[in-house]
């Protein structure tokens, strides 16, 4: 295992968190498109060589980068019979990184429409046909648009696009067009939920207003102005934001697709932006230091109470939410001295106050391991120093 850092404090240089991640996913890319093609009679046995071929050709770095994609993770963890994502899902996923590193195949690769769009990581998002066609062939350079009776070629570097991006200087858009988001989003609405959560009203924001787009500027911009070791930890782990309409939820981040945050549109409220934004990033983060070990040793089913939830929740929720919460004390600080006004010190109370809480009931009520403990010990120490009691 490579040198990892496990400071819950954002991480500089030094943290290879996210190489370790990379390099699992590689490897996990390369068992599954080894399962395929040890099955001759595989239906994508074909389309999966020519994805291994391809994927031999990128250098490390663009692999790397392909494979960190939130798209990619759900794709890893399919088995192929679920509706939101296939096997040939992986050509698209893949494809903007195979285009950039001359890596397309010279055999057609088959790229999987959505209702007769192309879509996906780094590509344009073009209207392919008003008919329900399923794919379209790349072949090198060349992209062959099948729509209909009519076909017409581009190069393939047409088809790239940098997407919604509120920094044109950083490797993270906002996305809530991808068929898989909008699939899942719908999927999350179609089953209740439970107890607290038990109704569902996501719609996905497919277009982003400027006034959005202005507002992730904004707080990206003051994150990197008055935390800029956060900004730059957030924008290592953070490749998607996916925008989303509801009267009931807030925002949630998920290791299914890790390196995406959901966060509820409010282009309005620059606050609640800045923290959804910041939290969602934190708990993406402790997914990650999740691989390096197991934070507690209690059972699954035991319950604490929560000050930040009505209801009692795992000790693995319980962690998290202090996790996040020191993680909102800080950025909310540092905002504040940056000229923030009372509305953010308002919060900041409010903050301080879940997590000192939370920090008691893990210190109560927790059984932690040693890496949990020394988290949890860094966390408080962190927060003793910025705030005196």
């Amino acid at each position: 295992m490579p040198d990892i850092s496990i400071t819950p404090t954002p991480a500089s240089g030094t943290d290879r968190l996210p190489d370790l991640l990379a390099d699992r996913a590689k490897d996990t890319l390369l068992r599954k498109l080894d399962t395929h093609l040890a099955h001759p009679a595989d239906p994508y046995r074909d389309q999966m060589a020519l994805a291994r071929e391809s994927v031999d050709r990128l250098p490390d770095g663009d692999l790397a980068r392909a494979v960190s994609h939130p798209l990619f993770k759900k794709w890893s963890v399919s088995d192929g019979k679920a509706t939101d994502i296939q096997p040939l899902d992986l050509n698209r996923i893949l494809l903007a990184a195979l285009i950039e590193g001359d890596a397309v195949p010279d055999r057609a690769m088959v790229v999987p429409l959505a209702e007769g769009d192309l879509r996906g990581p780094g590509l344009r998002h073009r209207r392919v046909a008003d008919e329900p066609f399923t794919s379209i062939r790349i072949t090198g350079d060349e992209a062959l648009l099948d729509a209909g009776p009519s076909r017409h070629g581009v190069t393939s570097r047409e088809l790239l696009h940098q997407g919604v991006r509120p920094l044109p200087d950083a490797d993270l858009v906002l996305d809530a067009g991808d068929p898989v988001f909008r699939r899942f989003l719908a999927r999350m609405n179609a089953v209740p939920g439970v107890g607290t959560d038990a109704r569902r009203d996501l719609k996905p924001v497919t277009q982003p207003s400027p006034a959005l787009i202005d507002a992730y500027r904004t707080v990206l911009t003051l994150l990197r102005e008055c935390w800029p070791e956060a900004a730059a930890e957030l924008l290592r782990y953070v490749r998607v934001i996916v925008p989303f309409e509801s009267e009931l939820l807030l925002g949630w981040a998920t290791p299914l697709f890790q390196g995406a945050v959901f966060v509820r549109s409010a282009p309005d409220d620059l606050l609640f932006t800045f923290e959804r934004l910041v939290h969602e990033a934190a708990h993406l983060r402790l997914f990650a230091i999740q691989h390096t070990g197991r934070l507690h040793d209690d059972p699954p089913d035991k319950r604490l109470v929560s000050v930040a939830r009505p209801d009692p929740r795992p000790v693995i929720g319980v962690f998290h939410a202090s996790f996040v919460y020191a993680r909102l004390c800080e950025a909310f600080a540092k905002a504040i001295d940056h000229g923030m006004d009372e509305r953010w010190s308002a919060r900041l109370d409010t903050l301080l106050m879940r997590y000192r809480a939370l920090s008691r009931t893990l210190h109560e009520g927790a059984t932690l391991t040693a890496l949990g403990e020394d988290i949890l010990a860094q966390l408080d120490a962190r927060i003793d120093a910025l705030f005196v009691r």
